[in-house]
């Protein structure tokens, strides 16, 4: 099982605040309810909760929400509140932190009034959940652009973006951003642009009044940009408030610059990485390398100490060595009984008949047998006499005792 990841709570903290903030539709949003549980705290700052029922939302008021036109706050007081949804990090839920405290003895234009009825039908109809919004692509080919055919945004986001990539294809449908027409064109720019293939669209212009930015407050394009199968970008060029572009789109940014720089990927960046990981990848693998190698010369030690061809090599040069050995042992002996068989002849030699005969004696038999007394013979028998260099027949004629041998 790999090892999970572990989480400082601080980056668990950070991490909540930036998804917060990222989100549309936790910024600027209108909440209504009953006020409970206020209370005073430093340097001007009320802390309170927003009751309805059984349900609450802590809220922080800044000091910059009191005007002269603010109602004097008061528990049970039913109140609009604007501000953004946040961490609370300490309490590790979250909080309302309010910007503005609207005035409902002052009564709303027809036009606000319509726009936050629209917005909380919009709402309602989950067009601005989080959960229906399209991850920006890391590396795109083409990018889509909907805004006027004039002005300086066109070159401003044509430029970040080549900058970024030079490979990148821009493709522009103009449109009114403002006044007659604007509506149907912007939702007509988003189809087409969608059709054509693009993997990003920015919907934009490059800021203006709220009554410029008002087109985007517009149930028809929050349902094309909410039906739309790219990730749409809004840059209407504002960052004081949210229209409902900003609230239903998949990125809000405050300019079209800052869209391109986000919808298009650093191209020289992805390549540095690229060779950053080559870099790494070689050096991971020469490790490795290195490590296998030194286990293959250890395995390759041992398995010749048990390996069949050692073994007999090991044996091969044992019986050379008893060879050796041998071979010089029986030279040895040979040698030694060559040295003794020298000694045995020349004893031999000393008792050989033929020596005898050679020195001047003769070897005598009588009918085939060694003669070796008088008392063998009798007068008138042949004796066989053997001489050096023949036999001599004789007759016995006499024969006389001698004491010659005699030990005494």
């Amino acid at each position: 099982m790999p090892e999970a990841n572990i989480y400082k709570v601080s980056e668990v903290n950070r991490y909540l605040t930036d998804l917060f903030m990222q989100e549309g539709f936790f910024r600027n949003i209108y909440v209504r309810g009953e006020i409970g549980t206020l209370r005073p705290w430093n340097n001007g700052i009320y802390f309170l909760h927003l009751k309805e029922e059984q349900t609450y939302l802590d809220c922080m008021l800044l000091p910059g929400c009191f005007t002269k036109d603010t109602p004097k706050l008061e528990n049970g007081m039913m109140v609009t509140l604007v501000g953004d949804i946040v961490p609370n990090v300490k309490a590790s839920g979250y909080r309302l932190k309010v910007k503005r405290i609207v005035n409902e003895q002052k009564s709303l234009g027809k036009a606000e009034e319509e726009l936050l009825k629209l917005k909380q039908e919009l709402l309602e109809e989950g067009l601005f959940d989080p959960q229906y919004k399209k991850p920006i692509p890391k590396m795109i080919k083409t990018l889509g652009f909907v805004t006027s055919e004039t002005g300086a945004v066109i070159t401003d986001v044509t430029e970040i973006a080549k900058r970024r990539n030079p490979y990148i294809q821009i493709v522009m449908v103009p449109s009114n951003v403002s006044g007659e027409g604007a509506v149907d064109g912007i939702i007509r720019g988003i189809r087409m642009l969608e059709d054509y293939g693009c993997e990003v669209i920015i919907v934009g212009r490059g800021g203006g009044s709220q009554e410029d930015l008002w087109v985007y407050n517009n149930r028809q394009i929050a349902e094309a940009v909410f039906d739309c199968s790219v990730p749409v970008i809004s840059a209407v060029g504002h960052s004081i408030d949210y229209t409902i572009l900003d609230l239903v789109a998949d990125l809000r940014t405050v300019t079209p610059s800052e869209a391109a720089e986000l919808a298009v990927g650093d191209l020289n960046e992805i390549i540095t990485r690229l060779k950053s990981y080559e870099l790494r990848l070689k050096s991971g693998m020469n490790s490795k390398l290195r490590i296998y190698k030194a286990r293959l010369d250890s395995m390759s030690n041992k398995l010749k100490g048990v390996h069949p061809g050692a073994r007999i090599e090991k044996d091969r040069a044992r019986l050379d060595s008893l060879y050796e050995r041998l071979n010089s042992r029986m030279h040895r002996r040979l040698d030694s009984s060559r040295h003794q068989l020298g000694l045995y002849i020349e004893k031999l030699k000393g008792l050989s008949p033929l020596d005898k005969l050679n020195q001047g004696y003769a070897y005598v038999s009588v009918k085939g047998k060694t003669l070796q007394s008088i008392d063998e013979v009798d007068s008138g028998e042949v004796l066989d006499i053997f001489v050096k260099d023949g036999i001599v027949s004789a007759s016995v004629v006499d024969k006389q005792s001698s004491d010659l041998f005699d030990s005494n």
